[in-house]
């Protein structure tokens, strides 16, 4: 359970270290991402802060619908804090508005670290987002 956010109508540039991966892209993830290689298809868009040559953070759609994607962000251990995480969302929700769907952003209420990325980036929360799982 935690904030569930909006983007502003504009987020403005990302950084140019910033790259879309795409299927002849996925080499970029595989120092610290490699389980997203398989599902590359299903999290489009992915955008990445690409530092030589691997990617440190990445964003990409965690649930996509016809009305909208929902984020979801990842961050190499070593490469935390740095602002990397915001320039690849910047990226990300662009490309969301560009095919017409909604960029959403959510997170727990105690990742703090995301709610500082969400702040860093002016998002407005527009509610609160809730999900229930079960072990079977």
């Amino acid at each position: 359970m935690g904030p569930a956010y909006t983007f502003p109508e504009t987020c403005g540039e990302w950084n140019p270290n910033v790259q879309l991966i795409e299927s002849h892209r996925t080499f970029l993830l595989e120092e610290h991402f490699p389980d997203l290689i398989e599902q590359l298809h299903e999290k489009m868009p992915v955008a990445a802060y690409v530092i030589e040559d691997s990617a440190v953070a990445v964003c990409c759609s965690a649930r996509v619908s016809q009305q909208g994607d929902e984020a979801s962000l990842y961050t190499a251990p070593n490469f935390r804090g740095q602002g990397y995480a915001a320039e690849a969302v910047k990226c990300w929700q662009y490309h969301v508005k560009e095919s017409g769907r909604i960029p959403i952003y959510s997170t727990s209420w105690d990742n703090i670290a995301s709610q500082t990325v969400a702040k860093k980036l002016g998002l407005i929360q527009f509610g609160v987002d809730f999900s229930i799982t079960t072990s079977s």
